[in-house]
């Protein structure tokens, strides 16, 4: 029983370390598309107004 134990205790491990690790990913993606779609509206912007 033990063992079993500890195996489903390094999975579950293993499952957080990969969801950390792909939340960190999404969010990285997102800021980045944020601030590409950001910059596209003041440019837009901008143009328009000058």
């Amino acid at each position: 029983m033990d063992k079993k134990d500890t195996h489903e205790d390094a999975l579950q491990k293993s499952l957080d370390r990969y969801s950390v690790k792909l939340i960190k990913v999404i969010g990285i993606i997102g800021a980045a598309m944020g601030l590409i779609i950001l910059g596209v509206f003041w440019y837009w912007l901008l143009k328009k107004l000058f």
